[in-house]
């Protein structure tokens, strides 16, 4: 059963993404042979963060991949055509476990309409097992072309809420409206909604909750909601995307103004993290602070996120952790 408040108690169960190598049929010719180098190197990373869970005894789901290149019909939705099924790399952006459920979100962008269809198992076994299996509104795309994030319907992505026990934290701007944060309190009235000042885009990148009192964050300290001003952060400086071509969007994440990849990792408990190996070299002042506070870092070699720009919280999405609904600010 899905069991879900916060991203540092012990993890029982993860959703672990895949790569859909389908993909590469939306692709300029003359770029499928680099972005065929980067699903092989995507693909390693995945073997390596399977061994690491499974040494951790954590149970892991996969997305059953559907490959849109074999149709013999045109997807779409009536506002908007739509050549592929969401990248499987990223297994967070269109879901968020929280409580004892999963939702279905409803990003801004039209081709995350059929993603549910690689995860339906998945969420299947946990309703079968007790938990709530829900869906945001599904939205009529009829305004995305007008407005970069209209109001009109909800539209939300699951990394823009980062859970603290009783309290859910929401980024500020641009991957989640006002109507889908009315949606989620309704629905969700025992937890307390927050806005995380100074975000625009997924919180996974900008900050993360190491344990109570303990957070890594991408933004000063003074940016930092209220409730984190008497807790130790430590901070990490921005990703260097020198080099980094952006070349087509199915494949790559280009919001590299609100990422701070070295803040995007996964944490097995309170001592145990898995961190981007390159991370330990580039913020070697930051990574020294952090294992002075007896945590434990654990390196996964994943060379080509700055070409994805996809870090271990995206590619990973928790199921069941130990954590319960408890109060961990003031």
């Amino acid at each position: 059963m899905i069991n879900r408040y916060d991203n540092f108690t012990k993890l029982r169960e993860i959703v672990l993404g895949s790569v859909n190598r389908s993909m590469l049929d939306v692709v300029d010719k003359k770029d499928k042979q680099f972005f065929t180098d980067i699903l092989d190197g995507q693909d390693l990373v995945f073997q390596q963060l399977q061994k690491i869970l499974e040494q951790f005894g954590v149970k892991i789901h996969r997305p059953n991949l559907f490959d849109h290149s074999k149709l013999k019909h045109k997807l779409g939705i009536p506002f908007h055509p739509i050549n592929y099924v969401y990248s499987s790399i990223s297994p967070y952006d269109n879901f968020l476990t929280i409580e004892n459920a999963v939702i279905e979100m409803t990003s801004v962008s039209p081709s995350s309409a059929y993603d549910h269809v690689q995860y339906t198992h998945i969420w299947k076994e946990k309703f079968d097992q007790g938990s709530r299996w829900l869906s945001m509104p599904r939205p009529s795309y009829s305004r995305v072309a007008e407005q970069e994030l209209p109001n009109n319907e909800p539209y939300a992505d699951g990394p823009c809420f980062l859970l603290l026990g009783d309290t859910v934290f929401v980024t500020e701007k641009y991957c989640v409206n006002d109507t889908a944060l009315q949606w989620f309190k309704r629905e969700f009235p025992n937890l307390k909604f927050k806005i995380f000042p100074h975000t625009k885009g997924h919180l996974d990148s900008y900050f993360a909750v190491i344990q109570p009192g303990l957070a890594i964050s991408g933004l000063h300290k003074s940016k930092l909601p209220k409730e984190f001003q008497n807790w130790e952060i430590i901070e990490f400086g921005p990703e260097d995307y020198s080099g980094v071509e952006f070349r087509n969007e199915a494949m790559q994440d280009n919001d590299y103004a609100n990422t701070t990849l070295a803040v995007n990792t996964l944490l097995l408990d309170e001592n145990h993290m898995i961190v981007i190996d390159s991370m330990l070299d580039t913020h070697k002042s930051a990574i020294k602070k952090l294992e002075s506070k007896k945590v434990n870092l654990i390196p996964l070699k994943y060379d080509v996120c700055r070409w994805t720009n996809q870090g271990i919280a995206c590619i990973t999405n928790p199921v069941v952790r130990e954590g319960k609904c408890e109060s961990y600010i003031d």
